[in-house]
Formats: structure tokens, C-alpha cells, sequence
């Protein structure tokens, strides 16, 4: 496992979210309701919740068309009462052409710059051809011990169903049968350290 996290020994729910509409599955782990986390995931999806182009955090849309204003590192972000990513791109492309001028310039460090530059690139690469389709549903729930230690030891076991096309991480493209069969024998097969 990729080291220890403070959540671990925590009891919480495992559980798998659907897309029948793209055959895809989420499998998550948290210490609330999993109807909460559905909640989340179909705002996210529906785009009443929109990714900032600037931070990279995913908020409640002030109007359905702009991100609230919110804080970065002490300040106001720059991506505040603009269009999420889903909506335009236009605002993180110019953040790029700034970063890079300043980067040229020798105005900032290298390491993180080329790293949020690169990070800025793919997500707006990402929406501008994603397309949602259909709702998730809660396909099924376990209330264990060390929710979040098998919620990784589920997703190393899935790897090679991994998939790239939501928002979002931890979805997976196989049957949520499949998913509930390696929920199922992570449980049986594994005790945290």
C-alpha cells in the first residue's frame, strides 16, 4: 500500500456508485452517508457543481454558469465568478500563456510551475470533449472497519479496468458485478497493518 493514511482504523462505507448509461463504476470509501457522496458525484456530473479553472477545485455554482468566489492561498481566486472547466476553457488557457510567460521570465520556480502548467493542459484538454451522460445510482454499500484501507486495496485490484472518462477519479469500466465480487473478496482477503 502507497503509505499510511490518518483515516485508516476509521469504520466508514465502501461503496459502488453506477453509470448504466456509460457502464462505468465508482467505488469510494467515506465516513458519511454514501447517499451524501452519490449526492456529490451527480453534481459533479450534472454540472450543478463545476471544477475552478485556476485551482482546481470543485464548488456549488453560484448561478449554474460561474464559480463562487472562493480562496486560494490566502487570496481571492482568480478563477472566482468565472465559467467552470465544463462550461469554457477560455480562462485556464490564458492562465497557461501567463504561467509560461512568467516561467520564461524567471518570475517562478520551475518544478511546481511546469507541474501546474502541465496539470492546467490535460484538464482542459479533458473538457473539451467530455460529455456526461446519465445519472450514477447506488448499485451497493458495506459499513466495515477500515473502509478507506480496503477502498485501495479495491482499487490496486482494478487497475486494469481503470478508466479516464469522467471528472473525477476512482471509476472504473467493468459490470458493477465484477466490482462488488473484488469489494467482496478484498474484504475476506485482507487486514490493514
Amino acid at each position: 500500500m502507497s503509505g499510511a493514511s490518518p483515516i485508516y482504523g476509521h469504520n466508514g462505507w465502501l461503496y459502488i456508485l453506477e453509470n448504466t448509461a456509460l457502464g462505468l463504476v465508482k467505488i469510494g470509501a467515506t465516513i458519511n452517508s454514501p447517499h451524501g457522496r452519490l449526492l456529490d458525484i451527480n453534481r459533479m456530473w450534472l454540472g450543478e457543481k463545476g471544477l475552478c479553472q485556476i485551482c482546481n477545485s470543485w464548488r456549488l455554482l453560484a448561478d449554474k454558469r460561474r464559480m463562487p468566489p472562493h480562496i486560494l492561498s490566502g487570496k481571492t481566486c482568480r478563477g472566482s465568478n468565472h465559467p467552470p472547466l465544463h462550461i469554457d476553457t477560455k480562462h485556464a488557457e490564458q492562465e497557461v500563456a501567463n504561467l509560461n510567460n512568467e516561467l520564461g521570465q524567471g518570475l517562478l520556480s520551475k518544478s511546481p510551475t511546469v507541474n501546474k502548467i502541465n496539470g492546467l493542459k490535460k484538464r482542459i484538454e479533458f473538457f473539451k470533449t467530455f460529455k456526461a451522460a446519465g445519472e450514477w445510482t447506488l448499485f451497493a454499500t458495506w459499513k466495515i472497519a477500515d473502509a478507506y484501507y480496503h477502498e485501495e486495496t479495491v482499487h490496486s485490484k482494478l487497475e486494469n479496468f481503470k478508466c479516464d472518462l469522467a471528472p473525477f477519479g476512482e471509476v472504473f469500466k467493468c459490470s458493477p458485478e465484477h466490482a462488488r465480487q473484488v469489494v467482496i473478496g478484498a474484504q475476506s482477503s485482507t487486514t490493514p497493518t
